[in-house]
């Protein structure tokens, strides 16, 4: 077992060589690396700048009990750019759990518009979105209404819009927006 450990984590052959020059299967070969994993032989570690953020991830999640947590570095000193990482990230990580029957519920803002611009889904989704606020006024490409629209359409679903302000000035403005 020792000797194929060598060969192949030290010595960098694959599996088929390391049969070949110890005589043996490439199945005993691979049942031999696996054992010795099995076994605490082989430790691997991998060393990465980002090791940080999975961390981060991991604190999260067990912290606040969520099932997911995605940790974006910085890169860049560029507001944009930063932004522009977030939105590719959200975006990803909506488009790997997204399924058929799904309600997106999303905001507005920059960000929220950052994840839906980056999203480009390789399949059409059969889902409905839909706004989980009103409206506030602002510039109309973070507004919830639009994105939600534009989500829907990237993804090939339905949008919903919610035609009432997130604020109102007034007790008497809440209460008849709240009896429409």
């Amino acid at each position: 077992m020792a000797r194929v450990l060598t060969l192949y984590y030290e010595e960098g052959r694959n599996q088929a060589q390391v049969a070949a020059e110890l005589r043996l299967s490439a199945a005993k070969v691979n049942r031999l690396i696996k054992q010795a994993k099995e076994q605490g032989l082989v430790e691997i570690k991998i060393h990465t700048p980002f090791q940080s953020a999975f961390d981060l991830e991991d604190r999260l999640t067990s912290t606040f009990g969520i099932k997911d947590a995605v940790i974006v570095p910085q890169v860049s000193d560029n507001p944009e750019s930063e932004m522009a990482a977030i939105g590719r990230a959200g975006s990803s990580r909506l488009l790997r759990s997204l399924r058929d029957g799904d309600v997106i519920c999303i905001s507005g803002g920059k960000a929220v518009y950052e994840v839906v611009n980056a999203t480009e889904p390789k399949a059409r989704y059969d889902v409905v979105v839909v706004p989980a606020t009103g409206g506030v006024q602002g510039r109309y490409h973070t507004d919830v209404n639009f994105l939600a629209s534009e989500l829907a359409a990237r993804l090939g679903g339905k949008a919903y819009q919610l035609h009432a302000p997130i604020f109102v000035d007034t007790p008497e403005e809440k209460r008849a927006l709240l009896n429409v």
